[in-house]
């Protein structure tokens, strides 16, 4: 559910932001963005009893893939198999949410770096985390970040590569 609001987001904005040079329709893409993260980082989560939190860098990669003869020999032999589909699909949906903040901010501030996007993708990205800890909503998680933090740095590609200058 989660993967097709965010392709369906991906979309609808990245066609909107093509076809029409509007301010306001820039910020009300960007409002309704962030209206979705909040919902599904926290509306749409019950409480947990304790706080949940994981400080282990590339954990849900690590349980999502096992790579035959280790990392370099699993990718060049072709030997990498999936040993956990609901990690890969938490990876994907982190990176695939977070595309839209890397071509949504530029399309609202005057040509920003790809440093500075990616700069605020990670204290978006870090509020997120640190918010679900504090109110127990949610798995605060490293991996998280990392995913996250990467979508805005795609994005941010994403708009380099096909809208920069359509303003």
């Amino acid at each position: 559910m989660e993967i097709i609001l965010a392709i369906g987001f991906i979309i609808i904005s990245l066609i909107a932001l093509k076809c029409n040079n509007s301010r306001f329709l820039r910020i009300a893409t960007c409002i309704v963005y962030v209206a979705a993260i909040v919902y599904l980082a926290f509306i749409s989560r019950e409480p947990m009893p304790i706080h949940h939190y994981s400080i282990n860098p590339f954990g849900a990669a690590r349980r999502g893939l096992e790579f035959g003869g280790g990392l370099l020999s699993g990718l060049l032999h072709g030997t990498v198999k999936i040993t956990n589909w609901a990690e890969l699909r938490n990876i994907i949906l982190n990176i695939l949410l977070f595309l839209p903040f890397g071509y949504l901010i530029p399309s609202l501030f005057p040509r920003p770096r790809c440093w500075q996007v990616i700069l605020l993708g990670l204290a978006f990205s870090l509020t997120i985390e640190l918010l679900q800890l504090i109110t127990k909503l949610g798995y605060a998680d490293v991996d998280d970040l990392i995913n996250n933090t990467l979508g805005a740095a795609i994005g941010w590609l994403c708009y380099k590569l096909t809208l920069k200058d359509k303003r």
